[in-house]
């Protein structure tokens, strides 16, 4: 039941153990933390912070330090100041993907958003989404994680993943509320089964096929707001795993 972790590794210049098991569920403090503990770099992203409220140089000095964070319940901090400052190693990919989550949080100081991709065009995006699903691996390097994509500009998703058979990435931060076009968008993604109940689709007019053959497609989308969709066609043909319930 440890509730201050503050300045625990302060210059501890050669500490790099996997410390991934603790329980910090009970932290509240971790100012600090890593603050010149210049060659660590474990994966922590399965600890629970969600009680922490000062996370302020938490990594600061933290050269090596290049770790995805985003997994982190990081509601309940009130300071983060300085908490990467000259944690030089940080990708930005990482930045990207922990600038999408942390920010939701109005303390966050960081603005990373401009290290996000941002696809100018559908014919740019597509062709990110061909590369995600067929060389994971590049595309990670090029484009980071697809849920930290920044679609906003785009208009038309028409068929952006269709006989995307293995597609079925967590998308729901997308914001696709520019979007006017989805049809056939999910059609015959066929192990796609992803929330997007949080995605604003009041301007998309064209539904149709969307989730023609989307066989696995399971979800409760009825938080849509549809008013300004016209052509809803064969929207859910074939997309035999829809129960009742969200039917």
């Amino acid at each position: 039941s440890v509730t201050a972790m503050r300045w625990m590794f302060y210059d501890a210049s050669n500490f790099n153990q996997d410390i991934s098991n603790w329980d910090v569920s009970s932290v509240i403090y971790m100012e600090g933390m890593f603050y010149g503990a210049s060659n660590f770099n474990q994966d922590i992203s399965s600890w629970d912070v969600s009680n922490v409220t000062n996370m302020s140089q938490m990594f600061r000095f933290a050269y090596n330090f290049n770790q995805d964070l985003s997994s982190w319940d990081v509601s309940n901090v009130t300071t983060f100041d300085n908490m990467f400052a000259v944690a030089n190693a940080l990708s930005d990919n990482n930045k990207c993907v922990i600038h999408t989550f942390f920010s939701s949080n109005d303390a966050w100081p960081y603005d990373w958003s401009g290290l996000c991709f941002q696809p100018q065009t559908t014919e740019e995006l597509q062709t990110a989404v061909d590369m995600w699903v067929d060389d994971n691996a590049t595309a990670l390097t090029t484009y980071g994680q697809i849920n930290t994509w920044d679609v906003s500009l785009i208009t038309d998703m028409s068929g952006l993943f269709w006989s995307k058979t293995t597609f079925n990435d967590d998308i729901s931060n997308w914001n696709v509320s520019s979007v006017t076009n989805m049809e056939n968008m999910f059609r015959s993604a066929y192990d796609f089964n992803q929330d997007l109940s949080s995605w604003d689709v009041s301007n998309v007019t064209n539904m149709s096929y969307m989730f023609k053959n989307a066989e696995s497609f399971n979800q409760d989308i009825s938080s849509w707001d549809v008013c300004n969709a016209i052509d809803m066609t064969g929207m859910f043909d074939s997309a035999d795993s829809l129960s009742d319930l969200n039917k």
